[in-house]
């Protein structure tokens, strides 16, 4: 039988109203470890200790980081707790997906996601645009959706070598959006295996993007 009590809730030391047996009052389960991290039978629950708005509270901003921003959120997906069809909440700010060692410089500042392919999860290149500065060795890395800003923000760049990163077909149509500001570009090769299982444009260009405005 339900019995109605009064509890001072452990984090907002609020009295509030207790109903055991019933989902009605203010007081819900508190799983001590997060369901999102542990689906065993009877693990621990506090009844009646911390009420709904600060349990509520608690999932949405510590539960939920910890669930989709940390290494053990990532352990949800390898070990199979997770779907890894659902890689993509976790966020990508709180893991170092990084190729800033990488042997091939141009590749150092390259954005890499996490997805997955025949239930395993894999390393895939973002779809971007690395371009080398003409007679340097410097390299610019741009976001296909950046494309534009950058073409706006640096419209004199001289451009030497062109590589084109992403899984098709992401590189393909990201190569008609470049050619049609810079119409000369050329392609220098087909397209060959790149690392991170996934392909790679490498495109030439024989002059200056302010070249084309003269």
């Amino acid at each position: 039988m339900a019995s109605t009590s009064i509890k001072t809730c452990v984090y907002c030391l609020a009295d509030k109203v207790y109903q055991s047996g019933k989902r009605d009052g203010d007081f819900n389960a508190e799983h001590v470890v997060p369901e999102s991290f542990a689906g065993v039978l009877d693990s621990l629950t506090l009844i009646g200790i911390v009420c709904k708005e600060c349990n509520g509270g608690l999932g949405r901003t510590i539960d939920q980081k910890l669930a989709r921003g940390t290494t053990e959120a990532l352990y949800r997906f390898v070990e199979g707790n997770k779907s890894v069809e659902k890689i993509s909440e976790l966020s990508r700010r709180n893991f170092d997906l990084s190729l800033a060692k990488a042997e091939d410089k141009s590749l150092r500042d390259a954005r890499i996601n996490l997805t997955h392919q025949n239930g395993q999860i894999k390393q895939r290149y973002a779809v971007q645009l690395i371009i080398k500065k003409k007679g340097t060795n410097e390299w610019y890395t741009v976001q296909r959706q950046d494309f534009p800003a950058f073409v706006e923000s640096k419209p004199d760049v001289e451009i030497g070598e062109f590589k084109i990163l992403g899984p098709a077909p992401g590189p393909e149509e990201f190569f008609e959006e470049i050619k049609a500001v810079w119409p000369d570009v050329k392609l220098l090769g087909e397209l060959e295996p790149a690392a991170l299982n996934e392909d790679r444009k490498r495109l030439g260009h024989e002059h200056t993007a302010s070249d084309q405005q003269e």
